[in-house]
C-alpha cells in the first residue's frame, strides 16, 4: 500500500455487535480505545468523545480516519461512514481515509495466531443460503466475496465463523466461531491489501443494488456464483 494512516488516527469499527472507536499514534499504538456491545446509532459518538479525551485531541488534530467498510450491521455501517464524511468536511484540508473488510481483518488475526496455516475459509451470514466469505489459500488472504451455500458446503478445509448482529441461517456443524478484534488491527496495519485508501467513505455492499421496475411476476434473486 502506498500510504498508511498517518499521526493521529481515529479508528471506527461498527460492523459488530460491538462498537469500537479508538485512537492511533503515528507508531501504530493505541492511545486510546473504547469496545462496547450495543447500537451503533446509541453509543458511537460517546465512544468516540471518550477515546479522544483520553487521548487529550479533539477532531481538528484528528490526520487520518480508518474504519470497517463491513460487510455487517448495515445501519452501523452507514452510520460510520456518514459521521466520518461529517467529521472530514470539519478540517480545511480533508484527511485522508482508509477502508477495511470485517472478514480480512479476522482472516488477518487468524493467519497471526497460526502462522502454519495455510488453508482456511471465513463466513459470516449475508441471506438465506448465501454467506459473506473470505479464503486463505496457500497462506494468502484473498479479498471478500459471496458464497452459496453449496460452496460451502463443498470447502474441504478448516470454516472459521464470524456472528453478525442478526443471523439468518447456522453455520456449519463443524465451523469454528472466532472472535471479532479490532482493537487488534494496529499488528494489521501493514498487511498486503488489507487497509486501502478511500475518496469517500461507504458501506460494504454485498451484491450491488438492482433496482428493476415492477412487472407481474417474480424477480430473480441475485446468485452468488453467477
Amino acid at each position: 500500500m502506498a500510504q498508511t494512516p498517518a499521526q493521529f488516527t481515529l479508528v471506527i469499527d461498527t460492523s459488530n455487535p460491538v462498537c469500537f472507536a479508538g485512537i492511533l499514534d503515528a507508531k501504530h499504538h493505541w492511545l486510546a480505545y473504547q469496545s462496547n456491545e450495543g447500537p451503533a446509532l446509541e453509543i458511537l459518538f460517546s465512544k468516540v468523545e471518550t477515546v479522544l479525551t483520553e487521548a487529550e485531541l479533539s477532531l481538528n488534530e484528528i490526520t487520518s480516519y480508518l474504519y470497517c467498510e463491513g460487510p455487517g450491521s448495515t445501519l452501523g455501517l452507514r452510520l460510520a461512514a456518514m459521521a466520518i464524511k461529517t467529521w472530514r468536511a470539519l478540517h480545511v484540508r480533508q484527511p485522508p481515509c482508509f477502508a477495511y473488510h470485517s472478514l480480512q481483518l479476522a482472516a488477518h488475526c487468524l493467519k497471526k495466531d497460526q502462522p502454519k496455516l495455510l488453508n482456511a475459509l471465513i463466513v459470516a451470514d449475508w441471506k438465506k443460503d448465501t454467506w459473506n466469505a473470505v479464503f486463505i489459500k496457500q497462506g494468502v488472504v484473498a479479498t471478500g466475496k459471496t458464497i452459496s451455500q453449496a460452496k460451502l458446503e463443498a470447502w474441504q478445509g478448516s470454516v472459521y465463523h464470524l456472528p453478525q448482529r442478526k443471523g439468518w441461517q447456522a453455520p456449519p456443524s463443524d465451523a469454528i466461531t472466532m472472535p471479532y478484534t479490532p482493537e487488534r488491527i494496529h499488528e494489521l496495519i501493514d498487511a498486503p491489501r488489507f487497509l486501502r485508501p478511500v475518496d469517500i467513505p461507504v458501506p460494504f455492499a454485498s451484491a450491488p443494488s438492482n433496482f428493476q421496475k415492477w412487472i407481474p411476476d417474480r424477480h430473480r434473486a441475485f446468485s452468488p456464483d453467477a
